[in-house]
């Protein structure tokens, strides 16, 4: 069954234990606003510092994704990440919890693939890290795109 934002939010909230006047207060919102996003208001004028709050991506607020992406990815990653690396990686890292699971199994078959390849010119694995993290840096600009229009 797929849940609307409104449900997220609450499952989300009950999750961490929380009052919706303790997630107000925490995002910096009224109480009552909070309380509408709940209700099936719309979201999108907070959805990233929502995302944020609750470390799920803005996509499975909005429902473009029912995919959590959430601390335990992240926490992975991290052991993983070197923070003197290429910055394009890191920004993949970044972007990584957000992708959809055939994305990550891509990402995951190439990696384990590059391992046995030498350094001398760019691995399979960075060339399709790079276009991955394009089209990632494209969906998040449509989604700040329909944000802005929704804002106005």
């Amino acid at each position: 069954m797929i849940m609307d934002a409104g449900a997220k939010l609450k499952a989300l909230r009950e999750k961490k234990g929380l009052s919706q006047a303790d997630c107000a207060k925490a995002m910096n919102i009224d109480r009552t606003t909070y309380a509408k996003y709940e209700a099936g208001g719309s979201i999108r004028r907070n959805v990233e510092k929502l995302a944020a709050f609750f470390n799920v991506s803005a996509d499975y607020l909005l429902g473009c994704t029912e995919e959590l992406a959430g601390e335990e990815s992240q926490t992975l990653l991290a052991g993983v990440a070197n923070p003197t690396a290429d910055p394009r990686l890191c920004e993949l890292i970044k972007q990584y919890p957000n992708l959809s699971e055939t994305a990550k199994a891509v990402i995951d078959g190439v990696v384990a693939m590059s391992k046995a390849q030498p350094k001398s010119e760019p691995t399979v694995a960075e060339l399709i890290g790079n276009k991955i993290l394009d089209a990632s840096v494209q969906a998040q600009q449509k989604v700040n795109m329909i944000i802005q229009e929704d804002n106005r």
